[in-house]
């Protein structure tokens, strides 16, 4: 018998038992179904099974044996080793269960970690091998791509889904600079200005070898990206500064509706919610500024390649392990303007009308 639980009662602290006389077997294969009304104690029951119970909860009375052996005279650490392998429980809301503003795989990795699965290499390697990491392009998958860099293999690695359209090539060319800066750098931190100017830069790189349809493309993305995210770093910056009864929920639609309008969103059309979906503010504050300033800083890389083929390339193979993550002194470092200079504006502006008029 797998799984067998005798006049099984259930207590908290010294207080008489609250669940008594549970008794059934499992076998393997087998399904069972426990049901009662809410607050009965099945989830007690489970959890008693498992040795997991809060509070001060224990078993109280009878047996319960599994694979012929007492749990009962089993120590923690043989309990511990058995949720999650042996024995196993999903909650009734299971999605609660996962962090949304983390990876799934590091949430595994830390369950394989409470297993004796700590080397992040081998903990890597057996998700691959299980199928929990699945690679492949999928039209399912959410389409997004992301640069990491794994400690484990000190090598910086891309996961992406490709939409098997022209724009996979500018994010892969984005991702890609951030790969080598990394590769290049060893995986050091830098300021996240200094680190989206060698992604996007690689962007605007390879338009001075990806065609004309990709350079309009990718400037028609851009000029809308000046104005989308300057839009959202003016209301981000406005939001921190709301005080009583603006500091709520309708007082920031409000607030988003009014930088919208300034910003000129009418003329596409937007929802004054819209901003809850955009993920930087809770998990990167003040991230959104980066893309604008680094944006105006990469499109340099991209005026030096047109001037002369390979000036470009060259300014940013010579910045690649810079050690400067202050970006304005990693722009004079690198002998770039800033974007806050007088007249930067109007330079990009005439990149933007040359490639798209």
């Amino acid at each position: 018998m797998l799984l067998e639980v005798k006049n099984l009662g259930i207590a908290y602290g010294d207080k008489p038992p609250i669940v008594q006389g549970v008794t059934f077997n499992l076998d393997e294969g087998e399904i069972l179904a426990i049901v009662g009304e809410s607050g009965s104690g099945k989830t007690t029951v489970i959890r008693a099974i498992q040795h997991v119970l809060p509070g001060g909860g224990h078993i109280a009375e009878g047996q319960v044996i599994l694979e012929g052996e007492d749990t009962q005279k089993q120590t923690p650490e043989m309990h511990r080793a058995l949720c999650g392998t042996d024995v196993s429980m999903i909650f009734q809301d299971s999605g609660a269960m996962m962090n949304p503003i983390r990876t799934i795989g590091t949430e595994f990795r830390e369950f394989l970690a409470v297993h004796g699965i700590k080397d992040d290499k081998e903990a890597h390697d057996l998700m691959k091998t299980a199928k929990l990491y699945d690679t492949g392009y999928g039209e399912n998958k959410y389409n997004s791509s992301f640069e990491q860099y794994l400690t484990s293999y000190q090598e910086p690695f891309i996961f992406m889904n490709a939409t098997l359209t022209a724009y996979d090539k500018l994010v892969l060319a984005h991702e890609f600079g951030h790969f080598c800066n990394d590769y290049a750098s060893y995986g050091s931190a830098a300021g996240v200005d200094v680190l989206e100017f060698f992604s996007t830069g690689m962007e605007y790189l390879s338009l001075c070898y990806g065609g004309e349809d990709l350079t309009r493309a990718k400037m028609a993305d851009s000029l809308g990206n000046y104005v989308e995210q300057g839009a959202y770093a003016s209301f981000e910056r406005q939001m921190y500064s709301l005080t009583g009864n603006a500091l709520s929920a309708e007082g920031l639609y409000a607030l988003y509706e009014q930088v919208a309008l300034d910003f000129g969103f009418d003329s596409v059309g937007y929802d004054r919610r819209e901003f809850v979906d955009v993920t930087h503010f809770y998990t990167n504050p003040m991230y959104v500024f980066s893309y604008v300033v680094s944006n105006d800083a990469a499109m340099q890389l991209y005026q030096l390649e047109q001037e002369q083929r390979g000036a470009g390339l060259e300014l940013y193979e010579q910045n690649l392990t810079t050690e400067e993550s202050y970006f304005l002194a990693f722009l004079d470092s690198a002998g770039l303007e800033s974007p806050f200079e007088a007249g930067r504006i109007s330079s990009v502006k005439a990149v933007f009308e040359a490639v798209l008029e």
